[in-house]
């Protein structure tokens, strides 16, 4: 597949702001690492691991809904939006309200006053979603990555005065506190893309302009049973991306949390990549060539898998070789540990890449369903084996059962894509 100097603006474009959202979010987290200490850092990983595994609940896959629908009926998706922007304000009042009921009443010791500040991101990222599903359908991409870029480099400010003005005996809270202050504001921001009048004036690529919607206007309850299962697929992955950081804090402590939350912030800083090329470039595209332009769409599978199976062993053996003097030199000795999880958790990395390229393919038309299905067989499979190996091996137990699940659901989006997507020989021109 060749790519026009468009395209490759447009992608260049999205890698750098990846690139850049993620050395602020790393850089964030050694300085975050540095100043709390591994047990302190460990405190703060398992709240911020207990609000990602609920924010998926607030607008329930709304963000990807919106980028089928309109793939699928152009302008005439329009008719969504009312309905969207109901279900997007009660679900995330009501998962807001879950989590402060938790960190008032059920949250482990010393664990709630964090996560009661860490639940303003619960809005704020979900106000980024869509804006960014905005930004996707208009092909903005320079202007969406600096929408991306722009949160983790203010919380990376924010922390850096923070610890100017109180020194090194910056707390937990007060940490949690930057990251709160950061959500505001990026809500504020993302409401100039994402709001009702904004989303109206949408210059849709790849569709003609209509004069009204032919259907029926969806009510909220509609809009959340459309939604659901992307936003399933989304709970189900941050399971098996996050409760290993869980399961560790309450199974051996929250310093081999720490510890462990280390090498993931490193390896999380690599998946970037894909993220950029798939989910913020591709996957609109995906939504429309599946429904009018099946060559196209088969095209664009085969050349992603292979570019990113690429991609991926290179990056592996990058974090493998470079683990150990890696984290030494940002964290410090007290952090030396996780060098060893970071070598074991890079045999992921291939896995992880070929996997969003056809789990992109499984989100379009009715294969979603499909994709949650493997989703949650996956994140059972994690949880199970975190359970069992973690007693026993501690954090070396957690990478494991993370190579062996991205392994696993390598496998089943493979088989799915195989016997349902494209059980047919490859279209004509697909070559």
């Amino acid at each position: 597949m060749r790519l026009s100097r468009h395209t490759l603006a447009a992608l260049a474009a999205l890698w750098l702001g990846a690139l850049s959202g993620a050395a602020a979010t790393f850089l964030t987290q050694v300085v975050q690492a540095r100043i709390l200490g591994p047990a302190d850092y460990g405190l703060f990983a398992a709240a911020w691991s207990g609000v990602s595994l609920a924010a998926p609940l607030a607008g329930l896959g709304l963000a990807p809904l919106w980028l089928r629908r309109y793939g699928e009926e152009g302008y005439q998706a329009h008719r969504w939006l009312p309905g969207s922007y109901r279900f997007a304000a009660l679900s995330t009042a009501l998962v807001t309200a879950g989590l402060l009921a938790w960190a008032a009443g059920g949250a482990p010791p010393g664990v709630g006053l964090v996560i009661a500040l860490l639940a303003g991101q619960v809005a704020a990222q979900l106000g980024l979603e869509l804006a960014a599903a905005r930004l996707q359908l208009e092909e903005r991409y320079r202007t969406l990555a600096l929408l991306q870029a722009a949160p983790p480099w203010l919380r990376l400010g924010l922390l850096g005065g923070l610890l100017g003005v109180a020194g090194p005996a910056v707390s937990v809270p007060q940490v949690a506190g930057v990251w709160l202050v950061v959500a505001f504001l990026t809500l504020g921001l993302t409401l100039v893309w994402a709001r009702p009048g904004a989303l109206r004036r949408l210059r849709l690529r790849g569709h003609q302009p209509v004069a009204a919607p032919a259907a029926p206007v969806p009510s909220g309850r509609a809009v959340a049973r459309a939604a659901w299962p992307y936003g399933l697929g989304s709970l189900f992955y941050l399971i098996y991306f996050q409760s290993d950081i869980l399961l560790l804090s309450l199974l051996v402590g929250t310093a081999a949390a720490g510890v462990y939350q280390v090498a993931f912030v490193a390896l999380v800083g690599v998946y970037l990549l894909p993220t950029a090329l798939v989910q913020k470039y591709l996957q609109p595209k995906l939504h429309r060539w599946a429904h009018h332009d099946r060559a196209r769409f088969h095209q664009a599978y085969r050349a992603s898998v292979r570019v990113l199976a690429g991609l991926g062993v290179l990056a592996g053996l990058a974090l493998w070789g470079l683990a150990p003097p890696l984290i030494r030199l940002l964290f410090g000795d007290a952090y030396a540990a996780a060098s060893d999880l970071l070598m074991v958790l890079a045999c992921a990395v291939p896995f992880r890449f070929v996997a969003t390229g056809m789990g992109a393919v499984l989100s379009t038309r009715e294969h979603i369903h499909r994709k949650v299905r493997y989703m949650g067989l996956t994140a059972a499979l994690n949880v199970a084996l975190n359970l069992a190996l973690i007693p026993a091996f501690a954090a070396t137990g957690a990478a494991v059962a993370t190579v062996i699940s991205d392994l696993v659901l390598t496998w089943l989006y493979w088989r799915g894509l195989r016997r349902q997507v494209f059980p047919t020989p490859t279209p004509r021109g697909a070559r």
